[in-house]
């Protein structure tokens, strides 16, 4: 089989209720992070930095651990032949779970646990029958676990490496039109599930006592996936895909200013151009069947590698309270010729604040981030339903992280 299907294209605008994220990335990793747009790549004081950057693990001593939740609750609107769609909110729950330890003085551990990618939408009834062939509801869920090692060079040089295991399951609702053979739309449901392996390597330098570079690459991981799709007349079928998740590269710089005030900034490459095409294959369904296109579900992408910028600042107010904030710029990497139902165009405004804290050796994190997607509109279904118009997309998120260090 030779089938290339990312999954993003396993993304819809559903309700429109979906996690705003560039492509289907998630970035919400800890409350720190969120609060500070991710500029934690030239090293974090605790164990978020098995996620962030593993070779900054050498700058936490002994053991540290961290877990703590973002929740997230979108909403946005959609107009579909001039009518307008609001959509009620959703809420999603991504976890977050790291470790470090150091081994002696120049080699560490770490784990990381998060959620790299996921989405949860579904239409309201309401929609027109023609979006619905489109698209009725669609759900990913998604979990990476990454053991890794840091070696510390020399005082001012560490690098690390890691190794990738991310879980998906993706579930898929439209409905099916054909015809010669069924004078209705009828529902159809593909699911598939699997896991992939791929790699991260990472770098941190002291370029100076008080600012620190950090450089992060992960590796696509190319995830043999299968399933069922049910739904047909009197018939379910097994299903297969290849999922190739994007490779993307990582860099970042902290300063700190004073003792207590520290900035920082970081960019993020992501190499989504390899997704040219969404394929979906039942190779089990005769060519006579209910299906207009075969056994097989094909549509253009052309997605584009984009740039994801952030710039962060903490303040200590004391020994125990710290302050934070970030703001993003979030670059689309889906041209309006292509976009459709299965995700918005739009670029996205983040901006995040956050509180921590520290009663030792443990420390609360709480944080605040305000998403804003622009308004954006989709071509790719001008034949059948005009131009679609996607606006007022934006989601609250609020994190909490509790961490100790020992």
């Amino acid at each position: 089989m030779k089938t290339y299907m990312w999954l993003a294209g396993l993304l819809l605008v559903g309700s429109v209720k979906q996690l705003y994220a560039a492509g289907y990335a998630i970035y919400e990793a800890s409350a720190k992070g969120n609060a500070m747009a991710g500029a934690l790549l030239g090293g974090a004081d605790d164990a978020s930095n098995a996620h962030f950057n593993p070779a900054a693990m050498t700058e936490v001593p002994g053991l540290a651990v961290m877990s703590g939740a973002t929740l997230i609750a979108p909403t946005a609107r959609v107009r579909v032949q001039g009518q307008p769609y609001d959509l009620d909110p959703q809420y999603f729950v991504l976890p977050h779970a790291y470790a470090t330890y150091g081994l002696n003085d120049w080699l560490w551990s770490g784990f990381s646990l998060h959620v790299p990618y996921g989405t949860g939408t579904d239409y309201p009834s309401s929609m027109p029958t023609l979006a619905k062939l489109y698209s009725t509801a669609t759900y990913m869920e998604s979990m990476e676990a990454m053991p890794s090692l840091a070696f510390k060079v020399t005082e001012d040089f560490s690098v690390a490496a890691g190794a990738r295991a991310i879980w998906t399951k993706t579930t898929i609702r439209h409905q099916i039109y054909s015809p010669l053979q069924l004078p209705y739309p009828f529902p159809v449901e593909h699911q598939t599930e699997a896991i992939g392996y791929g790699y991260v390597v990472s770098g941190l330098y002291h370029i100076t006592d008080d600012l620190d570079a950090g450089l992060v690459y992960r590796s696509r991981v190319r995830e043999d996936s299968s399933g069922t799709s049910s739904g047909w007349p009197n018939h379910s079928y097994g299903m297969d895909a290849l999922v190739t998740l994007p490779d993307s590269w990582e860099g970042g710089l902290n300063y700190k200013l004073t003792k207590a005030w520290e900035i920082g900034c970081s960019a993020i490459y992501t190499g989504w151009s390899s997704y040219s095409d969404l394929i979906l294959e039942i190779p089990g369904m005769p060519p006579n069947s209910a299906s207009p296109t075969g056994n097989e579900i094909n549509s253009r992408k052309d997605w584009k590698d984009v740039w994801r910028l952030g710039l962060g600042t903490s303040y200590a107010l004391s020994a125990s309270w710290t302050v934070m904030g970030g703001y993003t710029y979030d670059w689309s990497p889906i041209p309006e010729s292509r976009a459709d139902f299965m995700m918005p165009p739009g670029n996205r405004h983040l901006l995040g604040t956050g509180l921590a804290y520290t009663l030792a050796p443990f420390t609360l994190t709480v944080g605040y981030n305000f998403l804003l997607m622009e308004s954006s509109q989709s071509e790719a279904m001008h034949s059948t339903l005009g131009t679609v118009y996607f606006d007022h997309c934006y989601a609250h998120m609020a994190s909490v992280s509790l961490g100790a260090n020992f």
